[in-house]
């Protein structure tokens, strides 16, 4: 399951996205889906350091991945939203958080992606990797995972 999700990722990553962002607005800083699990819509507010809508013709966010990448270096609070289309061109959004402290949680929406289980995930990480050669740099994952105990942590939530 997990290299599974972890292809998944990775093939958002590198792949662009969709509209799905139309459905979700802003919320004191932060970017709420009304739709979603509530340990979801109920998120503790962090800094915002935006949105992106990755698709073609759609440069990345470059100034939000960084805003994102500073703050997890730094060891501060924020979180990033990003929306990216599957293989098949069906949107799957990943909500980024830096936890106070450094740690990282990741929410992964593909209940849109007819050809993945059509949950919401939560990752728990150590941390988050540096994806070298990926558009858009920085880009970025969770990760850690080449370090002892560095393994992220999948949830399926409701």
């Amino acid at each position: 399951m997990r290299r599974t999700v972890l292809a998944i990722w990775i093939g958002c990553l590198l792949l662009v996205g969709c509209d799905v962002l139309d459905r979700i607005e802003p919320n004191d800083g932060t970017v709420r889906f009304d739709n979603a699990p509530a340990v979801v819509r109920d998120r503790v507010a962090l800094p915002a350091c935006g949105a992106e809508r990755v698709r073609p013709g759609v440069d990345p966010n470059v100034a939000g991945r960084r805003c994102l990448w500073s703050a997890y270096q730094e060891r501060r609070a924020a979180e990033f939203v990003s929306t990216q289309w599957s293989i098949e061109g069906d949107p799957i959004t990943s909500i980024y958080r830096v936890l106070p402290g450094g740690a990282v949680e990741v929410f992964i929406d593909s209940t849109q992606d007819v050809w993945s289980a059509r949950t919401w995930l939560r990752l728990a990480c150590p941390g988050l990797s540096l994806i070298e050669g990926a558009p858009g740099q920085p880009a970025f994952g969770p990760g850690l995972g080449s370090q002892p105990g560095g393994e992220c942590k999948e949830t399926t939530i409701q």
